[in-house]
């Protein structure tokens, strides 16, 4: 819960320069500051939360379920691909129920100051979208974010197994 905190400035900056608020980083940061102060900086946090508490809820349940369900071996070639598979898969599923809430709290991070929109809060967003572009625009980029979770969750929990076999060992 508290990664929400740290990660919302920095995703509502990448979120502006994706969508051409700004030339770079530091314009981004000027721009945002200059219009909206520095709490320009925390909108979208009760997004990040609304994604992260369920996310991170079901991408470690799916996790633990998915490595108790494999037979566990001593075979560390076995527990190479097991991390691999289950980490990714984790992965897929926590993207797969949480991408509509992303794409919502996008939208309250890239909304501009002054207009409509800018008073929108997750739940408006994701109605709007729903309403202007029915339930598949709710699902707008999500197969390259499927394509980029199963290989980076899955290296994430690799690394974080062989590090706890090191320690273990």
């Amino acid at each position: 819960m508290c990664i929400s905190f740290v990660l919302s400035p920095f995703e509502l900056i990448k979120c502006r320069l994706q969508a051409g608020y700004a030339r770079n980083t530091a314009e981004c940061l000027r721009l945002t500051v200059q219009g909206e102060g520095y709490r320009g900086l925390a909108r979208g946090v009760t997004g990040t939360l609304a994604r992260e508490i369920p996310g991170n809820a079901i991408f470690f349940t799916a996790y633990e379920a998915l490595r108790k369900a494999l037979p566990r071996t001593e075979s560390s070639v076995h527990e190479f691909f097991s991390s691999i598979l289950c980490g990714g898969t984790a992965g897929v599923l926590m993207w797969s129920t949480v991408f509509p809430i992303d794409l919502a709290k996008s939208r309250v991070q890239t909304a501009i100051p002054g207009t409509s929109l800018y008073g929108f809060g997750l739940l408006q967003h994701a109605k709007r979208a729903l309403k202007n572009g029915g339930t598949g625009s709710l699902y707008a980029g999500f197969s390259t974010t499927i394509v980029r979770a199963f290989p980076a969750n899955a290296a994430q929990w690799l690394v974080w197994e062989m590090a706890m076999r090191q320690v273990r060992d």
